[in-house]
């Protein structure tokens, strides 16, 4: 079999006609289209290469930004802008100062506990996370215009 990245520049890889071959190859971030072509024992060839094509994604996506809430009775929904990545984000993650609680493939969450902080990150198609972004909706509920605290005495 031969083997490499440019269909009229294959390597050979083994001359045993063997089932399992392995070759390593100096692959790029990005898109890589890997070409094979193989003979069988009695010298017949593929008629043509077959293409394989390979994404290596290493790199993780950017920070959610512009984080916001709204709330609709009873319901808190926090937003953000969707973060930038080479390949494409797949979701995003919501943690708690401990632990993962949710994720979502949408650029919002509707806030299901009640936790002061919550760290954001993005996901990209090939499971790489990005750096976490902190949100607290109590704080930004205490920083609203009109907001007012119940000076109630106790």
């Amino acid at each position: 079999c031969h083997v490499g990245f440019e269909q009229n520049q294959l390597v050979e890889v083994n001359k045993d006609f063997e089932l399992e071959h392995s070759a390593i190859l100096p692959f790029v971030e990005g898109r890589n289209k890997v070409f094979v072509k193989c003979t069988d024992q009695d010298d017949n060839d593929m008629v043509k290469p077959i293409m394989i094509d390979f994404f290596l994604d290493t790199t993780a996506p950017g920070k959610v930004t512009n984080l916001n809430f709204s709330v609709d009775g009873d319901k808190i929904r926090v937003t953000w802008t969707a973060a930038k990545d080479n390949v494409g984000v797949r979701s995003y993650n919501v943690y708690n100062s401990l632990q993962k609680i949710a994720s979502s493939s949408s650029t919002y969450w509707d806030v299901t506990t009640n936790d002061s902080f919550y760290f954001i990150t993005a996901v990209d198609k090939a499971g790489n996370e990005g750096e976490k972004q902190e949100y607290s909706f109590k704080r930004e509920l205490l920083l609203q215009p009109g907001f007012e605290v119940n000076k109630t005495k106790v």
